[in-house]
């Protein structure tokens, strides 16, 4: 099994090409383990500095304050890089919007089960989980949809499909999540239908997702556990 850092530079490298920028974004850091106050970390990295993006995010996560980690779904207008180049910042003012995306590359399709907020997924919610994403996944590759990424995001699954349409897609994508989630979801199960947005940020594979407590469960009520996001399938 690779290490979270190989897993997060795998996942990088993936989505992203040399001479593109990406956000990094952590929303709710504590100030410290022991501090109440919460803001926003970000920072915009070069391809090139994919070393340095690798590092930001393996610190970040080892230091226990951000409940997830994320990065932008698609490559952001040079720019921002000019915000906080190739480094994370505390207290971010400012972070990606749809209208900083320059392309549209990827598409997510993210099966989350349904649970109370502020809480992980059980085991047996995980397996639901998995089990619908395969659904969706075999109904799309029946279209003629190529292989996904295949991330499970700590409590649920990512599917993160190539698409090449500008940022204005005409609700294209917004369509689609929303056909998907009239067919697949239930009071079991979502389809997120809101993952449209060009500036969608996606869980990094690689990072631990701390929803609430990592709760062990009691003898009447089932564990909740905090889970590092992982690759399960990276195609060719």
């Amino acid at each position: 099994m690779n290490t979270p850092q190989q897993d997060t530079r795998t996942f990088l490298e993936y989505l992203f090409r040399p001479g593109d920028v990406f956000e990094v974004r952590a929303p709710a850091v504590r100030a410290s383990l022991t501090s109440n106050f919460t803001a926003t970390v970000s920072g915009y990295f070069q391809f090139e500095a994919l070393d340095a993006a690798v590092a930001a995010i393996a610190e970040l996560d080892e230091s226990r304050r951000a409940p997830a980690i994320y990065s932008s779904l698609n490559p952001v207008d040079p720019r921002l890089l000019a915000r906080s180049k190739n480094r994370l910042t505390f207290k971010a003012r400012s972070t990606t919007s749809d209208a900083d995306i320059i392309e549209r590359r990827w598409i997510l399709v993210d099966v989350d089960p349904v649970r109370p907020s502020g809480v992980s997924a059980s085991d047996a919610e995980v397996e639901l989980a998995r089990d619908r994403f395969q659904l969706v996944r075999a109904w799309l590759s029946r279209l003629g949809w190529p292989d996904p990424l295949v991330s499970h995001s700590g409590n649920g699954f990512h599917g993160i499909y190539p698409a090449n349409l500008t940022p204005d897609d005409d609700s294209l994508v917004r369509s689609l999540l929303g056909t998907l989630s009239a067919m697949y979801s239930d009071d079991r199960v979502c389809v997120d239908r809101t993952t449209y947005n060009p500036a969608r940020v996606v869980k990094v594979a690689g990072t631990l997702a701390r929803k609430g407590d990592h709760f062990e469960g009691t003898d009447t009520i089932e564990a909740r556990p905090h889970r590092r996001a992982r690759l399960l399938e990276v195609p060719k």
